[in-house]
């Protein structure tokens, strides 16, 4: 007799039918408030107000530890499905991956590691969360064992070698990202350094993103623009931060000439270049609202404003009057928005080695040109400075200083920091050519394929087999046949040229392609090509994981456990939204718990109703062997057995 036509396993099933609804409900609320980084305190509230609204919710497990329960269980189903993309289970699909870490300090004063992994779903590359993990010492070491731990957890591949590590060829891993720190890239004893003993043919990449704010930095650092403009406008940002009577003010001055007023924002810190470019942008925004109000606020009657700040205020009206200076901010902000641009694109979790490549040879393009060539702000500015018939000059109505006498030192000003920006960005991307695994990478961009046969049949034969050579102990374990491989490129390309839709293709698309559609005809050489795609080229989701890890971490949480961070951080990148969950995973979940959980272990009954329990639950079938059924027994509201405590 099946199940759920014996008569007291039917009387259960239907019970727990009844109950899992409500169940789902209580994990869809907690799932609910991990996805918007709220207290688990707010559970019983919710739970109250769906009360109000009717909702059948039960009395169980309604309190903030089952809320952390449930969430718990949620990212445990997240994370299966993540390791089934990313665990070796079939060489055909291309399980290669680079792995990405970034270290902080908590809320907690403690050290913390975010580790992330690069893969390829489906023929595009993806950044995926592994885990967080706590380190002892922020040393290279540590951080090695570390991220090796995590393997163990995350992958379960086994226990470490004697000499402490694993088979990372059987494991997929073929190149590892961090930032500049010399604790990760030191030549000697940095963390991949280290790795490399383990993995001969790891790709160590230092992040593009972080990169280019480098050689920006080092390129104005001395200049006009870091030692006048920078400090200028966050000393201006405090002024206004502290003190919401003077941005009233401002504002006030500002509703007068029918000007609304742009927030004005901090320009130091450790952010991106887009964040310094919009600070720049709104302080020339609020250029003249600003001269306005430090006019009126530092005159003598102003009795209600100290001395030392009317002082300060001379001081940038002073500044902000001399046309170097506003020619400068509009130069400055031309420069940034163009490179902000770029920031974009190498912070994309999907950022390819072709991409990256591409978007530095665009962006030494662009700047070269923009040499002698004025951009939308600068243009802007100098069409609305004027010269009155004295020859003084005028911006917006505003009396400036004299102009000619300044126009050299803008224009070398100028002329030197362009120059420094192009010299500092070049050498901190030159390994993208100097380094061979990375320069012999671009074959596999079909854009730069020759046109004719004859060239096309000679065409990256040198480049592909240093690469085989190089990635053959990890790509040949995986099933990579290197003689096929070599055979299978020309064909690939003779492939891509005799059908002329695919050159019409971005390369993303080209190699998805081929990934979906040409994985058998081209299995050999695509595993070459599913090394190349996940290179480590940006670990900018890192710094997205730091952010909602700060969100999460509030100074009232400083007791969450790493394990609680981690669950959080999982739901928060890389779960689906609350209405997916709720058909797909939320079921999942609630039969996981059901599964695995222990209430009350230790309690026992006494007297008959022990007895009648263990004549009823003889012969009742283990819930492991009912569950299956839920899915299919859809009892109607009336046949739920109700049965009283």
């Amino acid at each position: 007799m099946a199940p759920e036509d014996r008569p007291m396993e039917s009387a259960i099933l239907r019970l727990h039918v009844s109950t899992l609804a409500k169940l789902q409900k209580l994990f869809e609320i907690a799932y609910f408030i991990a996805l918007e980084e709220d207290p688990f305190l707010k559970f019983p509230r919710l739970i109250k107000l769906e009360k109000l609204h009717n909702v059948d919710l039960g009395d169980s497990y309604q309190n903030d530890k089952a809320c952390r329960t449930f969430i718990k269980y949620s990212a445990l189903k997240i994370r299966e499905n993540l390791q089934n993309h990313i665990k070796v289970l079939d060489p055909a699909q291309y399980r290669y991956h680079s792995i990405f870490s970034d270290g902080t300090t908590d809320k907690a004063t403690s050290e913390k590691e975010v580790v992330y992994l690069k893969v390829l779903i489906d023929g595009e590359p993806q950044m995926k969360y592994m885990g967080l993990m706590d380190i002892e010492h922020a040393d290279a070491s540590h951080l090695k064992k570390g991220i090796y731990d995590l393997y163990q957890q995350f992958l379960g591949v086994g226990e470490l070698d004697e000499g402490g590590s694993l088979n990372f060829s059987e494991i997929g891993c073929i190149g590892a990202g961090a930032d500049g720190a010399s604790v990760n890239f030191g030549c000697h004893r940095g963390m991949i350094t280290q790795m490399r003993e383990d993995i001969p043919w790891l790709v160590g990449v230092h992040c593009v993103s972080h990169r280019l704010e480098l050689a920006i930095k080092d390129a104005v650092k001395n200049s006009f623009f870091s030692q006048t403009i920078d400090p200028t406008i966050q000393a201006v940002y405090g002024f206004y931060n502290r003190s919401p009577k003077r941005l009233r003010e401002l504002r006030e001055v500002a509703s007068t000439k029918g000007v609304k007023v742009m927030v004005l924002q901090r320009c130091d810190g450790t952010r991106w270049l887009a964040h310094h470019m919009a600070a720049v942008k709104a302080f020339l925004t609020n250029y003249v609202s600003l001269l306005d109000h430090w006019e009126d606020a530092s005159s003598p009657h102003r009795k209600d404003i100290k001395g030392a700040v009317q002082q300060q205020m001379v001081g940038w009206m002073r500044r902000l009057h001399e046309p170097k200076f506003l020619l400068a901010c509009a130069f400055y902000l031309d420069v940034l928005s163009d490179l902000a641009v770029i920031s974009d694109t190498f912070q994309r979790s999907d950022i390819s080695l072709h991409s990256a490549m591409e978007t530095i040879s665009v962006c030494l393009t662009r700047l070269s040109q923009a040499d002698n060539t004025d951009g939308e702000h600068l243009q802007s500015v100098k069409a609305k400075m004027t010269t009155d018939a004295d020859g003084g000059t005028d911006f917006q109505g505003v009396a400036m200083t004299d102009r000619n006498a300044a126009g050299p030192s803008f224009s070398v000003e100028r002329a030197s920091v362009m120059a420094k920006i192009q010299t500092c960005i070049r050498d901190r991307f030159k390994d993208f050519q100097e380094n061979p695994l990375l320069s012999n990478a671009r074959v596999f961009d079909p854009s730069a394929w020759p046109r004719t046969e004859d060239d096309i049949t000679e065409y990256g034969k040198a480049e592909i087999q240093f690469l085989l050579d190089h990635f053959q102990d990890v790509i040949s374990v995986h099933g990579c046949d290197l003689v096929a491989a070599k055979r299978e490129w020309l064909q690939m390309k003779l492939h891509y040229f005799q059908n002329g839709h695919l050159q019409k293709l971005a390369y993303r698309d080209v190699w998805k392609y081929f990934f979906t559609r040409q994985h058998r005809r081209f299995a050999n050489i695509l595993h070459l090509s599913a090394v190349i795609q996940v290179y480590p080229i940006s670990n900018a989701e890192l710094e997205r994981a730091f952010s909602a890890m700060k969100r999460v971490q509030t100074d009232w949480r400083t007791n969450l456990t790493t394990e609680t961070i981690s669950d959080l951080l999982l739901i928060k990148m890389e779960g689906p939204q609350l209405e997916v969950y709720a058909d797909t995973l939320g079921t999942s979940a609630v039969r996981a718990w059901l599964l695995d959980c222990h209430r009350r272990p230790n309690q026992k009954r006494s007297g008959p109703a022990a007895a009648t329990m263990v004549e009823v639950t003889q012969d009742i079938t283990p819930l492991e062997e009912i569950l299956p059924v839920f899915e299919e027994l859809q009892p109607e509201e009336d046949e739920i057995i109700e049965i009283s405590s």
